[in-house]
């Protein structure tokens, strides 16, 4: 077998081992991807064995493929790659549909006369995370009371998605009192992929009654955030102070006809008025 007699013959010769610094590839989930072998050290004519491998975290080196000078590709029984893999006639290594398992560092080593050549490469997934959702958005809040007012989530991300909460176009900075911001973060164990979920937590005041709220997805693939539409929210509050305004022109003389309001600044208005003349007659207006 001409594997057998390539390692005995790696064996048997004193050659040189060289390895070339790492080297990063970036490719999409779900895509093809493809690792160069050699930067243009060697003449492709000169290289008389190629091999792509990878070690484990426990040392195990696995070799995915040979290619020999005078053989066509060999492929090694690698069930994680099996109809995945390809060699291009620069010795590039492509992997087809892409998975987040496909993340570490693999080898393509060259046989060039006497001496043996590595070139790692570093290969990273990246899946972008989807558009953000919006969930338990809550209607009305009350004045001064730390309420939740919605979950935003976005999911099937690599690596990991960041989510962040703002407030008309401001990023709100979480302080346990005013705002609480909760994340949390699940990895499918299938996929690998990740999905985010964020609560906001606000404490409102009359101020806030027309601020609008966002959350933006920022990742690493995206070229800009990815933002949810604008919420807000009714805030509830009592009156705080009650003015009687007298509508009539003035002097007023006995025997006019004289209109009051009455003006409140709570939320929502009240439905409901009493007014009272003197001590003893109660006059009720209902608004409707």
């Amino acid at each position: 077998m001409w594997v057998t007699a390539f390692s005995a013959c790696v064996f048997i010769m004193s050659l040189l081992d060289q390895v070339s610094g790492h080297r990063i590839i970036v490719g999409k989930y779900g895509e093809t991807v493809e690792l160069p072998c050699n930067k243009g050290d060697i003449k492709l004519e000169d290289i008389i064995i190629a091999k792509w491998k990878y070690t484990k975290e426990d040392g195990t080196i696995v070799d995915l493929l040979t290619k020999s000078k005078s053989q066509n590709v060999f492929f090694y029984p690698v069930v994680d790659y099996e109809g995945r893999l390809s060699l291009t006639k620069d010795l590039s290594l492509q992997i087809s549909q892409a998975k987040i398992a496909d993340q570490k560092t693999l080898t393509c080593m060259v046989v060039a006369g006497t001496e043996i050549f590595e070139y790692p490469v570093q290969l990273i997934i990246q899946k972008a995370p989807s558009p953000p959702t919006i969930t338990n958005q809550s209607k009305v809040i009350e004045l001064g009371k730390l309420t939740t007012l919605a979950e935003c989530s976005t999911k099937d991300a690599n690596p990991v998605a960041n989510i962040t909460w703002l407030k008309d176009c401001i990023p709100l900075v979480p302080d346990g009192k005013v705002v609480s911001i909760i994340t949390s973060v699940q990895t499918d164990k299938d996929t690998g992929l990740s999905s985010t979920s964020s609560k906001l937590e606000f404490t409102a005041t009359k101020a806030d009654m027309h601020a609008m709220f966002t959350c933006a997805i920022q990742h690493e693939s995206l070229d800009s955030d990815l933002v949810s539409a604008p919420m807000s929210f009714s805030i509830n509050y009592p009156s705080g102070k009650v003015i009687l305004q007298v509508l009539s022109a003035v002097p007023i003389k006995e025997g006019d006809s004289v209109t009051l309001k009455c003006v409140t600044d709570g939320n929502p208005p009240l439905t409901s008025y009493n007014f009272h003349i003197g001590l003893s007659l109660s006059i009720i207006l209902i608004i409707n």
